[in-house]
């Protein structure tokens, strides 16, 4: 299976922010450097992660992104389908059909 960069990205932020924990603001500058990311195409990525509700942004003094919930109650598949167009999540005719193929939560716990 290939994953869209948009995708990988997305999925390596997220990541970053879980390793940071739930109540830490990372700036979008140290994600990109830590995870080796563009950094404009990831405030593209975090805009999308945002929009999907998964992640929250703050300006200020403690600005930065966070998981909007804890890790553990996210999985891999809603940051990857965050990041995707719409019209490639067309994934089966009958959507009840369909499997998650990423259930695993995003979560750094061993």
């Amino acid at each position: 299976m290939r994953i869209s960069a948009r995708a990988d990205y997305g999925v390596r932020a997220a990541l970053e922010l879980a390793a940071a924990g739930h109540d830490t603001s990372l700036k979008a500058e140290a994600i990109a450097v830590a995870q080796g990311i563009p950094h404009k195409f990831l405030e593209g990525i975090l805009g999308d992660l945002r929009r999907g509700g998964l992640v929250t942004s703050r300006r200020g003094g403690n600005c930065g992104y966070r998981l909007a919930r804890p890790a553990g109650e996210m999985a891999i598949a809603d940051v990857a389908t965050a990041t995707l167009p719409d019209e490639v999540l067309v994934l089966a005719e009958d959507p009840e059909a369909w499997t998650n193929p990423w259930p695993t939560p995003l979560s750094t716990d061993p």
